[in-house]
């Protein structure tokens, strides 16, 4: 079903650990930092919608910003990038066979037309790049525990979907996005993929949408219905009896 429906699929079964922290640093340090490391493209936003605290994630945009501006030999804030985690899945093909919607990159403000042509050079293992995730994880942590500005790419900023380039200053983590480009925009953008097949977090509603939602109904209508945010608990042992009956069925 993930292969087919996308990682969206795991969302709800990767969520209890970080609600479980986003809990305990509300009722306790609610002014803390608190890096997602979890699918934080998806689940930043169903954070967010239990009004808990989400300062952003690590990875997925950090990987290709990371690697594109590598090749490039760019300094910091000379790249942007709109990125959404399925974007990714493109460069883990070699150059010849990559395709479809694209990430969005500028280079000192300017847009390039052609991004599949400009990183060709570029090539993500096959496998999840942990290494780059954490590597690029790491300069934004220390910034935020030494209190230095920082800028850079994160995944769900503040519960936001997708991936967008951000600046940390004062403590305090805002969009930077390149000039031209509103805040309302970058959004939508990202959050067209989960509109195609995914699920989309909305008004405190969860809801699965495309393939996945197709996938889902042949095999729980009550799972692909989506379900109210504050009930995300009890999904997720629902998903989680899904999961282990997929799994108990010859291969």
């Amino acid at each position: 079903m993930v292969a087919e429906g996308g990682l969206s699929t795991t969302a709800v079964l990767q969520a209890p650990l970080s609600l479980s922290v986003a809990r305990a640093i509300k009722a306790t340090r609610p002014n803390a930092h608190f890096i997602n490391c979890c699918f934080a493209d998806v689940v930043n936003p169903l954070i967010a919608a239990l009004d808990l605290p989400i300062t952003c994630g690590v990875g997925n945009i950090a990987i290709l910003s990371n690697a594109f501006a590598g090749l490039l030999a760019l300094g910091s804030g000379r790249l942007k990038m709109l990125a959404h985690y399925q974007n990714l899945s493109a460069w883990r093909q070699p150059a010849s066979g990559r395709g479809g919607p694209s990430a969005r990159v500028w280079i000192d403000g300017t847009e390039i037309d052609d991004v599949y042509r400009d990183f060709a050079a570029v090539q993500l293992t096959r496998e999840p790049a942990i290494e780059i995730s954490g590597a690029s994880g790491v300069p934004l942590m220390l910034a935020m525990a030494a209190g230095r500005d920082w800028s850079g790419h994160v995944p769900g900023p503040h519960g936001l979907p997708g991936g967008y380039p951000v600046r940390l200053s004062a403590g305090e983590l805002a969009l930077d996005l390149p000039p031209g480009l509103t805040r309302a925009a970058a959004i939508a953008w990202n959050l067209r993929y989960e509109r195609e097949s995914g699920l989309v977090v909305e008004n405190g509603r969860a809801v699965y949408t495309g393939r996945l939602r197709e996938l889902l109904a042949a095999l729980s209508p009550d799972l692909a219905a989506g379900f109210d945010v504050r009930d995300i608990d009890a999904v997720y042992r629902a998903m989680h009896t899904l999961r282990m009956q997929l799994e108990a069925r010859p291969a």
